[in-house]
């Protein structure tokens, strides 16, 4: 078995960590912002589309409202799958995080300094626990995670624009079929109207015309 070092952890070394980890964590913000300004274009622009339909009325808000149920069920599978690329980027700082914790395990004595604490107490690790294989992974799904960068925490944001596109595509699917099949109805019940109306306008133009022959 490879021996521990003895020397304590120098302070450049911790600084170091600290870095790499505060490197990925930026990364994994930035591209979580990244995402969330585009769902939040996408629903936006669902939620527009029948807007602008009632003040321009372009083509008709049941066809703008089928659109947008549409635009809603892709609005699905792009959360997820940015739900699963955010997943990757965290990993990354997963992995810095573990590995500072194994690194200051294996010192000889733990420096005092609080984000040393924290990452012990507020994180619930312990020294068998990061030195196995699924160490990051089981950080990342930690329950009892009180970090406010946790993952847990960005997931539930990701998946609430997955929610809202699923509940957005019921909702406008199924006013605009209602509003499509209302809107047949009333042609159909037109037509017969109209027809005898035709009727009565062609009999109406034919009694002059009797009358003339008659006189």
């Amino acid at each position: 078995m490879d021996e521990k070092p003895q020397e304590p952890c120098s302070e450049a070394e911790l600084s170091g960590l600290r870095n790499e980890i505060l490197g990925a964590l930026n990364l994994f913000h930035g591209h979580v912002k990244y995402t969330i300004t585009l769902l939040t274009t996408v629903l936006a622009a669902i939620v527009a589309l029948p807007a602008f339909t009632i003040r321009h009325p372009i083509f008709g808000l049941e066809y703008s409202l089928i659109v947008s149920g549409l635009a809603s069920v892709c609005l699905v599978p792009l959360s997820e799958w940015s739900r699963k690329i955010c997943r990757r980027y965290y990993l990354i700082y997963a992995s810095n995080y573990i590995y500072c914790a194994r690194r200051v395990c294996d010192c000889p004595s733990r420096p005092e300094h609080p984000w040393i604490a924290d990452l012990f107490l507020q994180q619930g690790l312990d020294s068998e626990r990061i030195q196995t294989e699924d160490a990051a992974y089981d950080f990342m799904d930690a329950k009892h995670s009180k970090d406010p960068n946790s993952w847990r925490y960005y997931r539930k944001i990701i998946n609430s624009f997955k929610y809202l596109g699923a509940l957005g595509a019921v909702f406008f699917f199924s006013v605009g079929v209602a509003m499509l099949t209302n809107k047949a109805e009333q042609v159909g019940a037109d037509q017969p109207a109209t027809a005898l109306e035709a009727k009565a306008e062609i009999r109406e133009k034919a009694k002059p015309e009797s009358e003339d022959r008659s006189q």
